[in-house]
């Protein structure tokens, strides 16, 4: 359990003083510093540009049975009794369990991401059926929620219940354009090869790496970067601007963060037509979405454009046009707040 103390120097100062517990089941560790990571900038923006409360809880590691764990259920209802004027959840699994527990009647905001509403894809039929029932009770159970936040329209349109569209923002100070010479020694690459990001770990099946290592040619001279082994989120930009391009085939995603990180950092981006990918690159020059039913010429098409010289974007004037800074999507969220706290008084 952390506590976020909010910034002395506020942005936007609250106009009432509010108790937010936040309860994720994404949050970094020392091993896994990339998982989450935009769950935890997200609510660190809170405490940065407002005078809120704010309390963590992560449910640390994966798959159902870790709810099921005896220490995390009392630590969980021992926090639930609490006089709390928000909880809230990241992804609907967490929304799920927290109103089983119970929440001692405290307004539940919670925050839909995507595979938590339409389930997954890319893994085996067994895996793909539990994650499909869990995302149907997930999507049954929105109807209780106070607020319902989606990442996308595309989620939102999956819910029986309003919905807010507030997608993840991407700290611009920390995502920027980097010139590549300093990534390139940062990194300890070659400066004289061309270099391709894939900003994932292959091994994750849903992510589709295997477009890439079974239809595409690439240049010669040219190499393929992954996350395979895992990547301080520090590095993340300048592994960006290190790549003439950044290749994402997804299956499934709701508001990719990947995308807007290389936005804010002017880099071309050929994705999957997945999640609002189309709404995120619309505008944004030298960038490519295509449909994965579509033939394989045009992704090699693009990636013989993208690889012959290293070119930038307008990205990150799209990100911030398109109201996906950091600071924004966090005057979003203190604003809901706010609202649901006001509507909580008059009852």
């Amino acid at each position: 359990m952390r506590k976020v103390v909010g910034s002395q120097v506020f942005t936007k100062l609250c106009k009432h003083n509010m108790k937010i517990l936040h309860v994720t089941n994404m949050y970094p560790t020392k091993k896994e510093s990339h998982f989450g990571s935009s769950v935890k900038r997200q609510i660190e923006s809170l405490g940065h540009f407002s005078n809120l409360e704010i309390t963590v809880y992560s449910i640390k590691g994966h798959g159902i049975l870790r709810y099921f764990k005896s220490n995390i259920i009392s630590e969980l209802k021992i926090l639930l009794k609490q006089d709390w004027d928000i909880i809230h959840c990241h992804f609907g699994d967490t929304a799920t369990y927290i109103k089983i527990l119970g929440s001692n009647q405290s307004p539940i905001v919670t925050s839909y991401c995507g595979s938590d509403v339409y389930g997954d894809a890319g893994v085996s039929k067994l895996r793909m059926l539990k994650k499909y029932v869990i995302a149907k009770i997930n999507t049954r159970m929105s109807r209780s929620d106070f607020a319902s936040i989606s990442k996308s329209q595309n989620i939102a349109e999956k819910l029986p219940c309003d919905s807010h569209i507030i997608p993840n923002g991407v700290d611009i100070s920390v995502f920027r354009p980097i010139p590549r010479d300093d990534a390139i020694k940062v990194l300890k690459l070659e400066s004289k090869k061309t270099y391709v990001l894939f900003p994932c770990d292959p091994k994750i099946k849903r992510k589709n790496y295997s477009l890439i290592s079974n239809n595409i040619k690439f240049p010669d001279n040219t190499e393929v970067l992954t996350f395979e082994h895992g990547v301080d989120n520090s590095l993340v930009p300048f592994y960006m601007a290190a790549s003439h391009c950044i290749i994402f085939p997804s299956l499934k995603e709701g508001s990719p963060n990947v995308i807007k990180e290389a936005m804010a950092c002017d880099r071309p981006v050929i994705s999957s037509l997945v999640g609002d990918s189309e709404f995120l690159l619309g505008g944004v020059s030298h960038s490519y979405i295509f449909d994965l039913k579509v033939e394989m010429s045009q992704w090699q098409s693009a990636i013989n454009k993208l690889t012959k010289e290293y070119l930038t974007t307008n990205g990150r004037e799209m990100l911030i046009e398109k109201g996906l800074d950091e600071k924004t999507t966090a005057f979003k969220l203190i604003t809901l707040y706010e609202n649901i706290f006001e509507r909580k008084q008059a009852f």
